[in-house]
């Protein structure tokens, strides 16, 4: 063996020596969780930027955007994932998020990321034809079973939104969830609205509903179950025979959720056009009044009386004075007892009358004191050209 080649593998041998000792040294001051440390900080401290190729979605190689990454982190915080990085690498757990190794960073350090299985979201209401929006966006209209199914590739906290509308009311719903089922493949959410189905039943095989003065061309005795529609008291319903002199009507009810069956009976006696349904329409016009004066009160909008309320006349100048005055007071009212004690006609064509009538209510104050004051009042109520009666005004009660 010639002196070079012996002074070669002595070289070769010295650099293999420093080489194995080096690394030795360097493993042993290399901190192996430090990657994982990292990823956990990241995730706790919400930063976007390091997660950007650390989070993906399985199966997909499309990049995350940073609102997707972002709404994602909220999510693991959410689950506390960063504080529990080594639950999420047991492959023995069947997981929707998981935890893998992919790689190297920096030379000798595993490089972790964070993946994600797409899940079916399933969107349960309480009645067919809702449409529903993901953060704004439109994914679909629940099917006959009342139910939607959507592809979710990014779980989070999505605001979802819920309208029902059709050509009778409008009916929305809007809250907060966090989207992400841990183990299965389906995300049941529920998404209720205040609307469903309503029995309507009559007296009267001829009579017809009406669904806020609307024609809906459909006989009550046909019906059963009506619906969906609205169950916020902003529908009202009531049923019409057509007779001789006009129309014979059912007293009008409000659709409420707390009632599920109606019955729009209709008494003979109140035909459109005769005394009697002179003096239906006007006791109608008073209990409305009435009722919608105590909403308009406790709800400081004059609107709710306002249909009932001659427009630019003394009563409308009295009860916006008496919306705003109570309600600047914090002071409530209940509409206890009424009752309709005299109703005559003070014109010679009949289009103006006096109604006169006692009423029992309860004040609450903002103290919380509360009060019963009994009034009896006489309104006056006029036929305007649209053929419907208004009040106008109210004096006190004298006498008969």
């Amino acid at each position: 063996m010639s002196r070079k080649l012996e002074l070669s593998i002595g070289i070769i041998i010295i650099v293999l020596f420093f080489a194995f000792i080096g690394t030795r040294l360097f493993k042993e001051n290399v901190n192996a969780d430090e990657p994982l440390s990292k990823l956990e900080n990241a995730i706790v401290k919400g930063d976007v930027e390091y997660l950007k190729d650390r989070i993906r979605i399985e199966n997909h190689s499309k990049e995350l955007a940073k609102d997707e990454i972002s709404k994602i982190v909220k999510l693991l915080n959410h689950l506390d994932v960063g504080r529990n990085l080594n639950d999420y690498t047991d492959k023995n757990i069947k997981r929707n998020i998981y935890l893998m190794k992919d790689g190297k960073e920096k030379i000798f350090y595993d490089k972790y990321v964070i993946y994600i299985k797409p899940q079916q979201l399933v969107i349960n209401s309480n009645i067919p034809n809702v449409k529903v929006y993901l953060d704004g966006k439109d994914i679909g209209k629940t099917d006959k079973d009342s139910t939607l199914k959507y592809n979710l590739n990014v779980p989070g906290l999505y605001k979802i939104k819920a309208v029902y509308s059709d050509k009778y009311s409008k009916v929305e719903n809007e809250e907060e969830a966090y989207l992400y089922n841990d183990t299965d493949k389906e995300i049941e959410q529920d998404v209720k609205l205040n609307a469903g189905y309503i029995n309507v039943y009559s007296n009267n095989d001829e009579a017809k509903l009406y669904v806020n003065d609307k024609d809906t061309g459909l006989l009550v005795k046909d019906i059963g179950k009506f619906g969906p529609i609205a169950l916020d008291g902003s529908i009202s319903i009531q049923s019409k025979v057509k007779a001789p002199k006009g129309y014979i009507k059912s007293m009008k009810m409000d659709v409420a959720e707390t009632e599920n069956s109606y019955y729009l009976d209709i008494d003979k006696e109140y035909e459109e056009g005769s005394h009697s349904f002179t003096e239906y329409e006007l006791k109608e016009l008073v209990v409305n009044y009435l009722v919608e004066l105590v909403n308009s009160i406790n709800n400081k909008d004059y609107r709710y009386v306002k249909p009932y309320i001659l427009s630019n006349s003394k009563l409308e100048e009295m009860q916006l004075k008496l919306v705003e005055n109570l309600g600047s007071k914090g002071t409530k009212e209940e509409l206890i007892d009424y009752e309709i004690i005299d109703l005559r006609s003070v014109s010679i064509d009949g289009s103006d009358y006096d109604v006169t009538v006692k009423e029992r209510h309860k004040m609450i104050y903002s103290n919380n004191t509360e009060e019963e004051v009994n009034h009896i009042w006489v309104y006056r109520a006029v036929r305007k050209d649209d053929g419907k009666f208004y009040l106008t005004n109210l004096t006190k009660y004298k006498g008969l």
